[in-house]
């Protein structure tokens, strides 16, 4: 796989080959359980869609537990982070997302839960609506029911908890280098921020501050 190469017709379907043998070359490759795409840069589109479509087949295959309504609501919800929330954000301490991509982690996370609730679709009635009547449970309410916290926040903590081991790391280690990389180069459009510039935006800290206490384990 070429990373970020922005070639579609011309992207060679080989890169080397040894004995008379290709080498084949693939746009989609899995690598440590995440899917990577050669022309997608940092968090790509296809691993959110892959955590997605795991996390809602783990769902239906267990769904006799979490939509089982005899079962207390807390012991449901152990099943759903042990089950479905760890594959809905597996590796979530390196991404970089976009606003579209967490407004779609958020709304997918929000999705599931309401499944677990007795009634959880139900719209609210009016003889006089004309149109789509709101849910009964909003989506702060679903959260509430099931005891449970946006998944941007799970996301945000966890890439924190991540950027500060980074942090304490030697100088020479590569991850940190590669953190404080000083190159500036980037395609057009709207750039999706580093790793640490998502984390320091999350703590809602200045930059300084945020690597201090990260130095300090605060984090």
């Amino acid at each position: 796989m070429i990373l970020n190469d922005e070639r579609d017709e011309d992207y060679p379907t080989n890169l080397h080959t040894i004995n008379g043998v290709d080498l084949k070359n693939v746009k989609i490759f899995k690598y440590l359980g995440s899917k990577i795409q050669y022309d997608q840069p940092s968090t790509g589109t296809t691993e959110i869609e892959s955590r997605i479509e795991l996390a809602k087949c783990k769902f239906e295959s267990i769904k006799y537990i979490l939509c089982n309504q005899t079962i207390h609501m807390w012991i449901r919800q152990l099943f759903y982070n042990a089950f479905i929330r760890s594959r809905l954000t597996y590796a979530c301490q390196t991404w970089t997302l976009t606003c579209e991509q967490t407004r779609q982690l958020n709304s997918t996370h929000v999705y599931l839960l309401r499944r677990m609730i007795r009634g959880g679709f139900k719209r609210q009635t009016s003889e006089t609506a004309d149109h789509v009547m709101p849910r009964v449970y909003n989506a702060d309410q679903v959260l509430k029911i099931c005891n449970a916290s946006e998944l941007s926040g799970f996301i945000n903590k966890q890439r924190t908890k991540f950027a500060a081991h980074i942090i304490r790391q030697p100088n020479s280690r590569h991850t940190k280098q590669l953190m404080f990389n000083a190159d500036k180069y980037h395609r057009t459009g709207n750039r999706t921020g580093s790793l640490l510039e998502q984390a320091v935006a999350a703590s809602g800290k200045p930059e300084n501050q945020f690597l201090t206490e990260a130095r300090n384990r605060k984090f």
